[in-house]
């Protein structure tokens, strides 16, 4: 009757107060029913956990936002608590290293800092602005040439601006945040807003972890935790899932008249360059090719510190081309004579890519709604014409954290209750700096295009497009690539990119656009393949590849792909150096019956142990094939060692390899990840636990010493080393298969024979110890 009755109120034009009291009925339907599933199971209940201030999001709006509210509680004497969540594995996880940093923020949060810098005073002494701007160049790119150009004021940056990772600058900032008190997450994704009777955002939900694919739970299940508070700020950053939410619900764009957002791809690499290419504080940008005169973007080259550059291409995703392929468009950049001499002789630490607000001043919706604001590139506050936007979402945060502050202690002096409303945090917004900065370059990328998804012609109007095969050295193919940016995903878990019309892509994508997806997604995440039941082209998705760049939502022409939130810690791990960070989730694996809520006010959690150094290898590798499992063997150099020689195996399973292997031989992509290896002088072992399934089933008493299996290629650096040993120690006391035999392994120094794919692909077959390596090697 209740569900009834809402349903009403929703036909009568009432749909987001309506979708309020649905989601409280849902919740207290779920607490009435015991906290059983749909399949009759019990399931343990959600907790809560009560602050005073949320933020989603640790990038550099959320950080500084909660900077500034514990500043402000310290000056005025007020116990109030704040936490951050982020659904990266760790701070900076999902912020690629690489930015020209402006301090206009920065200076505004913390005063002197360049004085306290210079004096070697702590903490400012770590502060990793190490390169301020030299010299700024600006260049018209033709296919084999370049016209150098003056440069528009708003990119000059000389003597002000610093080449910065912005990575480590975003785990500086989550440092200083829990120096104050604040609760900083990683891991967590927030997945659900929580609203109250009146409408009012009351804090998020975060994902459960231990779902399996079917959305059944999996042993060691533990659900999210419903994280309340007085006021809820969003800090996403650009095409937030939450956010999208929050414009949908209550009219945010429509409130205010906005523009449509229209939205740019970015794809870039960090690389380390010779000494003799390496120009620390050049700053380049570039227009013209690659890009056809058509489609907006253009390219950039940064040089930081440690002879490390950052390089990329904006694409605007309002490109009418359904051929074009960012991706491609940026190996041709990377191409170029000027971008290849830097590029020559280096080698590439890291990609990824991710998508900005492009659309302006004219495109910013309503800030506020009851119980929570937008800050930061969630609310879109990049300035175009400086392709800048870190300092822009400090500002907003920072004004946001204070108006949160003043709105709270308001409240409780007054004895007020209800929602709360940050009505003066849009105001102090339009007077500041930020509002007169992005009004000043309003018209050079004007937000009143059409959306982008509306762009794209027929693929029959356009001509083909044809891109040359990557080199190896200066230019990769997606596999590779991808294997750079560290994503990885659980797999066994509910796919977080959902069609809300499964079989539109097979009848309007793929007939009259040829496929964008397949193209548009710098990660390999779509492709067609034949319906084992129909036989007829199909989309498949391999969400395990996402890089969270949200580009297929705003790409796809009939809107039919949705971006969720996968389970917390999955996605890149853009992390330029290995150094340890605090590490705290929500969701952690914990026993049964411990109290989480205990666990977090306690505010006191492990830091992570700096890993030690991996022993060098003594002799080259020998590469290994069976019928089923491509292997990689290396010998540690140490005698006192207790074991000798380690190996893992890659499985040959296009189903469980994050790098989907159905479009080309395995073969290639494993020798391209051992060359690449082996000119970085790291040593060429590989990890890989096998299905968690197929684990549970053959070895359930090993299996429950693996954490959290995993499907990802890793490699034994520095940074990942007893990560993985950790999941690997109990798994490697398995038995060698019946099934394997030594006649199935090369001969020592033989070449890799030729991958050829099973007609029908099995589960994964064993991980082995290194006493079988032994055995089968003196076999051979």
């Amino acid at each position: 009757m209740l569900r009834a009755g809402l349903a009403a109120l929703a036909w009568r034009g009432r749909a987001p107060a309506a979708a309020a009291l649905q989601q409280q009925a849902a919740r207290c339907l779920a607490a009435a029913a015991g906290g059983e599933t749909a399949a009759g199971g019990a399931q343990p209940p959600r907790e809560q956990l009560r602050y005073d201030l949320c933020i989603v999001g640790a990038g550099p709006a959320g950080l500084t936002a909660a900077i500034r509210f514990k500043q402000l509680c310290a000056e005025g004497e007020k116990d109030l608590s704040v936490c951050v969540l982020e659904k990266g594995s760790e701070v900076g996880a999902h912020i690629l290293s690489g930015n020209v940093f402006e301090p206009t923020a920065l200076e505004e949060l913390y005063p002197g800092w360049r004085a306290k810098q210079e004096a070697g005073e702590a903490p400012f002494s770590e502060l990793p602005l190490r390169t301020g701007v030299s010299a700024d160049r600006f260049y018209m790119l033709t296919r084999r040439g370049a016209w150098r150009l003056p440069v528009p004021s708003p990119m000059k940056g000389r003597g002000k601006n610093y080449v910065a990772s912005l990575s480590e600058l975003t785990r500086w900032l989550a440092a200083r945040a829990e120096e104050a008190g604040v609760d900083v997450f990683p891991g967590t994704a927030g997945r659900e807003v929580l609203h109250d009777w009146h409408n009012a955002v009351v804090g998020v939900a975060t994902g459960d972890k231990g779902r399996a694919r079917d959305g059944t739970p999996k042993p060691g299940f533990a659900p999210g935790v419903d994280v309340l508070a007085k006021l809820t700020l969003f800090a996403e950053g650009a095409r937030g899932s939450l956010t999208q939410g929050l414009l949908s619900h209550y009219g945010l764009v429509e409130a205010v008249g906005a523009c449509p957002q229209t939205y740019a791809l970015g794809i870039k690499e960090v690389w380390e360059v010779p000494e003799a290419a390496a120009r620390p504080g050049l700053v380049v940008h570039t227009v013209g090719w690659p890009l056809d005169a058509g489609t907006y973007g253009g390219g950039w080259l940064y040089h930081m510190d440690e002879r490390r550059v950052s390089l990329g291409l904006v694409v605007g995703l309002d490109y009418s081309d359904p051929g074009l392929n960012p991706y491609e468009e940026f190996q041709q950049f990377k191409r170029h004579p000027l971008i290849a001499a830097t590029l020559e002789g280096g080698r590439c630490l890291q990609y990824g890519a991710r998508t900005l607000n492009e659309g302006g001043v004219q495109s910013i919706p309503k800030l506020v709604f009851p119980g929570g604001a937008l800050i930061g590139c969630a609310a879109g506050f990049l300035n175009v014409p400086k392709i800048r936007g870190t300092h822009t979402a400090m500002k907003s945060g920072a004004l946001a954290g204070e108006e949160a502050f003043r709105a709270i202690v308001l409240a409780a002096e007054q004895g007020k209750k209800g929602p709360l409303v940050l009505d003066n945090y849009a105001a102090r917004l339009e007077a500041s700096w930020v509002h007169a900065e992005l009004e000043r370059g309003r018209n050079v990328r004007p937000g009143f295009r059409r959306p982008d998804h509306d762009a794209l012609r027929l693929a029959r109007d356009c001509p083909a497009r044809a891109y040359a095969k990557p080199d190896g050295v200066t230019t990769f193919d997606l596999p590779t690539s991808l294997y750079r940016s560290g994503t990885n995903h659980e797999h066994d878990q509910p796919c977080h990119l959902v069609l809300r019309n499964p079989g539109l892509p097979a009848v309007v994508n793929l007939p009259h656009y040829g496929g964008p997806e397949t193209r548009y997604c710098p990660a390999g995440v779509y492709e067609y393949a034949p319906d084992a039941l129909s036989g007829r082209p199909a989309l498949r998705i391999n969400a395990q590849n996402c890089l969270h760049c949200k580009a297929c939502s705003i790409k796809d022409p009939r809107q039919n792909i949705v971006w969720n939130v996968p389970e917390g810690g999955g996605g890149p791990n853009y992390t330029i150096i290995a150094q340890a960070t605090a590490s705290r989730s929500l969701v952690p694996a914990r026993p049964a019956g411990a109290s989480f809520a205990r666990r977090a006010g306690a505010r006191a959690q492990a830091r992570r142990q700096p890993v030690g150094a991996v022993a060098p290898l003594a002799r080259s590798q020998q590469v290994a094939r069976t019928s089923h499992v491509v292997c990689v063997a290396a010998q540690e150099a140490p005698a006192q060692q207790e074991t000798a020689t380690t190996w893992y195996a890659l499985v040959a399973n296009a189903e469980f390899f994050c790098n989907d292997v159905q479009n080309e031989p395995l073969a290639e992509q494993l020798r391209e990840r051992v060359r690449y290896f082996q000119e970085q002088g790291r040593p060429t072992d590989f990890y890989l636990v096998p299905n968690p399934a197929w684990l549970d089933a053959r070895f359930p008493a090993e299996a429950k010493q693996v954490r959290r299996p995993c499907m990802a290629l890793v490699s034994t650096d520095k940074q990942w080393v007893t990560f993985m040993k950790l999941r690997l120690d109990r798994v490697m006391k398995l038995e060698l298969p019946a099934d394997m035999a030594p006649a199935d392994i090369t001969a020592p120094g033989e070449a890799l024979p030729e991958f050829k794919k099973p007609e029908k692909w099995t589960a994964p077959y064993a991980m082995y110890a290194p006493k079988w390596w032994e055995k089968f090697y003196a076999g051979a």
